[in-house]
């Protein structure tokens, strides 16, 4: 989603969106959308639908909701720039499908304020993989095109850049680790000895999946030693 954590309604600090001057109709939408999902077979056993809002330069353009036994993929018709960006918008949506259809949130719902930091970064990480799902299968899709290649990975460079997921995910790994050294430091030698061989990287330095697991690793342990 073009917000953090399927809210839908996150304010962006990138400004740079503006209302496109190219007329993308509802019906190319449309016919997009159908285009996309066929680089998803594997949701053929899903009904999914797909409808249309306005939004603001600066928050999301795509969103993903479950409504009874269906899901809808909410696309702000008014932001899209061009049809490279309306597949890549849709083509997010649909990862998280695939990547955890259980946390996509009911229509009408957003991401609970005042998540922890874990949860926050769990989240973050989600949209990440989804940005390079969606970048992975279009790349597929576009080849021998360079013109939509070129487009492609500008619009990539947009999601990853500083105001896209990986940069947020980036931000939440740091008040994880802080809580991590707050409240298990004493417990990461264990974890240093049995996964990375009696090294003591510094865990500002891990990547954001390390971080996350041995959050996760040490929250399970945690839950294990009080039972």
């Amino acid at each position: 989603m073009s917000g953090p954590s399927h809210s839908g309604a996150y304010k962006r600090s990138n400004t740079s969106q503006e209302p496109s001057d190219e007329k993308i109709t509802q019906e190319d939408l449309r016919r997009i959308f159908n285009e996309v999902l066929k680089l998803y077979p594997e949701l053929k056993e899903y009904k999914i639908e797909l409808e249309f809002f306005e939004s603001k330069p600066g928050f999301s353009k795509g969103r993903i909701r479950r409504r009874g036994d269906q899901y809808v993929v909410k696309i702000a018709h008014n932001l899209i720039e061009d049809e490279v960006d309306a597949e890549f918008t849709i083509a997010h949506e649909l990862a998280h499908l695939i990547v955890d259809p259980k946390t996509i949130p009911k229509e009408g719902e957003g991401v609970p304020p005042n998540l922890p930091a874990l949860d926050m970064l769990d989240n973050d990480i989600a949209e990440v993989i989804c940005d390079w799902m969606a970048f992975k299968r279009l790349e597929r899709k576009y080849e021998g095109d360079n013109t939509k290649l070129r487009r492609l990975y500008e619009r990539y460079l947009e999601s990853t850049g500083l105001n896209g997921y990986t940069t947020f995910a980036e931000r939440y790994k740091e008040d994880v680790v802080e809580e991590i050294m707050k409240r298990d430091g004493d417990k990461l030698k264990q974890i240093f000895d049995k996964f990375f061989m009696g090294l003591k990287p510094d865990l500002k330095e891990l990547n954001m999946f390390t971080v996350l697991a041995i959050a996760k690793y040490l929250s399970i342990q945690e839950k294990y030693s009080s039972t």
